[in-house]
């Protein structure tokens, strides 16, 4: 029998976004903010790479797959093994239960970027995802996905970004259970030419609604005021589009307070 004063001491709640993108440039250029607002506020977060084709710099992470493979596969003359190579890469960590023990179970912080490989599409490679993501579940983390959309898109004609847009978000519907998923353009200097502006506020758009109104004049920047209460109410963060300049603390630390209220509660509503 447990004695009454006894407490069973609970896990420790750990979070993640979970960073999904076409290329290095636009991860690099995520990264790279996250970096700098998270040192001058001084907080801790950890860094994890799971892409072991990655070009970004392995002093960027605080752990990363780079260091942990058993051995290395030439892809570059095999191209169809590019994602085989990095699925295969990262079930051999996983297996590992010293790795996870290190990595996650022993680990300082509760905080994690997590870097998949690009060759891992979040709106084709559901399995693979889905299973990763039920184990980080067990482990118990909080998690959300970061699906990185190319700056250029910005710029493309309004049809065809809608289109892109559209076509992203039927992919990923069925994974929208599982995990909230936020569809970002991020960068330096974004620059808009309908505007012929600098994106200097966090930008939210309601995806739905911009498909709706492919031929009208396309304004993407709503102050974040008026959208805030929006993504919340029906949840729903993943059908709207978060644009922001990656260089700007006031943009990163916006984004931020979303994704850190997203972290907290929506796995508390039941519906994820």
């Amino acid at each position: 029998m447990t004695d009454s004063n006894e407490t069973t001491e609970q896990p420790v709640k750990k979070y993640a976004q979970l960073l999904f993108g076409p290329s290095d440039a636009e991860k690099s250029d995520y990264i790279d903010g996250f970096i700098q607002y998270f040192g001058e506020i001084q907080r801790d977060y950890i860094l994890l790479n799971l892409d072991p084709t990655t070009s970004i710099k392995s002093e960027y992470f605080r752990d990363d797959i780079r260091n942990d493979i058993f051995e290395t596969y030439d892809y570059s003359t095999h191209e169809n093994r590019y994602l085989e190579y990095c699925l295969n890469c990262i079930n051999e960590v996983f297996e590992s239960q010293e790795w996870v023990d290190r990595t996650f179970n022993e680990a300082d912080c509760p905080y994690f970027i997590i870097n998949f490989p690009t060759s891992i599409s979040i709106s084709i490679n559901y399995d693979e995802i889905s299973r990763i993501m039920s184990y980080l579940h067990e482990i118990n983390f909080n998690f959300v996905c970061i699906n990185l959309i190319p700056a250029n898109c910005i710029n493309s004609p309004k049809d065809v970004f809608a289109s892109f847009l559209l076509t992203t978000s039927t992919f990923i519907e069925p994974i929208i259970h599982q995990c909230p998923i936020l569809n970002v353009i991020c960068g330096y200097n974004l620059v808009h030419d309908n505007h012929a502006e600098f994106i200097d506020e966090l930008a939210i758009i309601p995806i739905a609604d911009m498909l709706n109104k492919v031929n009208e004049e396309f304004s993407i920047v709503e102050p974040l005021s008026t959208n805030i209460a929006r993504v919340f109410d029906s949840f729903d963060a993943f059908s709207k589009l978060f644009i922001f300049n990656s260089h700007d603390n006031q943009n990163i630390k916006e984004f931020v307070s979303i994704t850190d209220d997203i972290l907290e509660c929506v796995f508390e509503e039941g519906e994820y």
